[in-house]
């Protein structure tokens, strides 16, 4: 919940007297002690519970759903077998009569359904991010094998040393068949670059029933990739001796506001970069107002609220986890550093000197001429995103003819000096 508690003992009423923070805001709580409530226990509902999600676009996503009874009451866990994501928490379950109901807040989804077959099938439907599919769930015999295959205890092998470049007709097949028959999505894009020198494959339209077709010069959003260039403008502050990567990140906020820390241990700016800060996926205060554009209302100011009210879980430094708002707040204090916005700090330190001419955060009429539309599962058109507080994570739009140059001057043979 990223909250924090301070109280002290009063020994008159036998209770703690304090104060709960929750996102930059301070409430009274007095803590008394009580019973904990006996944990819950869901009868008929134990065992392993296998299925899969229809997303309608071709694409089929096998899950795996593991409820168990214990002195912890009923407790369950799933599995996104596809995505290779084991282990996921469920929030709460509840059943009423054949009723029952699965909530896994940390993906936004909840899984509704009734109970039929004398107790072995669970029917219903799987709710995430306003998007609302069938699922039917089986229940697996007693010691039955799950069909699903278990989490690879190995790395995955990458190619063998005989792999080579699929033929521009081998990748054209593909794409003509995730698109025209698979239906996961409208069009693709591919850039290729190989001795033989560099190329593009495209299939499909920027839009249903649109005739504008694909190419090399389609701008695209990139999402996360932006986090590869926000890396690369610290790298280029550091060589320059504009920052330090020890440089603590709440050197360069603007005064007034806190930046957190665990047991006096500050964030760094490598920490950001690196995804170790301890600082979440995102903040705890971020509720949009428009779900299919959700980071567009998200400011600045409320950025500087979170982080002032915010409790480190633990050290910075010691542990990994993903988090869009670290890297989005890195690149906003590189650019206060630099004293200019964050696409103009981009562009003027990484894009413009590899040639990237088309890659940027506003695009000019012509550039909008260009740009492919995102899509749901379901193939309707979804809203192109704006980012305006966290640019450094996700802002950048761009095409595969710019890519393939990054991707050309990346690989390239550094020279000594």
């Amino acid at each position: 919940m990223n909250g924090h508690y301070a109280g002290k003992w009063d020994a008159a009423t036998q209770s703690w007297v304090g104060e709960w923070t929750l996102a930059g805001r301070t409430y009274a709580l007095n803590l008394m002690r009580g019973v904990f409530p006996p944990p819950a226990t869901i009868s008929g509902l134990d065992g392993e519970w296998d299925g899969t999600l229809f997303m309608g676009t071709g694409l089929n996503l096998r899950l795996a759903f593991h409820i168990a009874s214990g002195r912890r009451g009923t407790t369950a866990a799933f599995d996104s077998v596809d995505q290779g994501a084991y282990g996921g928490s469920v929030s709460s379950i509840s059943r009423q009569g054949d009723h029952v109901r699965l909530e896994m807040r940390a993906i936004g989804a909840v899984l509704e359904g009734d109970l039929s077959d004398h107790g072995e099938t669970l029917s219903g439907v799987f709710t995430q991010n306003g998007l609302r599919l069938p699922l039917t769930l089986k229940r697996l015999a007693p010691g039955a094998a799950s069909p699903w295959p278990p989490r690879a205890k190995t790395p995955l092998a990458g190619p063998p040393k005989s792999w080579t470049v699929p033929s521009d007709a081998e990748i054209a097949r593909l794409l003509a068949q995730r698109i025209d028959v698979q239906r996961q999505g409208v069009g693709i894009v591919v850039g290729v670059i190989d001795p033989a020198g560099r190329r593009i494959i495209a299939h499909g339209r920027r839009d249903q029933g649109d005739t504008r077709t694909l190419d090399g010069d389609t701008e695209f959003e990139i999402g996360s990739i932006t986090k590869v260039f926000t890396s690369l403008v610290l790298a280029d502050m550091v060589l320059k001796g504009e920052v330090k990567l020890d440089d603590p990140a709440a050197k360069y906020l603007p005064s007034g506001v806190t930046m957190p820390r665990h047991d006096g241990k500050q964030i760094t700016l490598v920490d950001l970069d690196t995804h170790t800060s301890g600082l979440p996926r995102l903040p705890s205060n971020f509720a949009p107002k428009d779900p299919p554009n959700p980071y567009a209302d998200y400011t600045a100011d409320r950025l500087y609220q979170f982080l002032s009210g915010y409790q480190l879980p633990r050290d910075p430094g010691v542990q990994w986890e993903y988090s869009n708002l670290g890297v989005g707040l890195l690149g906003q204090l590189l650019s206060r550093r630099a004293g200019y916005d964050y696409e103009t700090l981009v562009k003027a330190r990484v894009l413009a000197p590899l040639g990237m001419t088309s890659t940027t955060i506003t695009l000019a009429p012509e550039e909008v001429s260009r740009l492919a539309f995102g899509h749901d599962s379901s193939l309707a058109r979804a809203a192109n995103w704006d980012l305006p507080a966290l640019e450094g994570a996700g802002g950048l739009r761009s095409t595969a003819n710019d890519l393939l140059t990054f991707l050309a001057a990346s690989s390239a043979t550094p020279t000594r000096r």
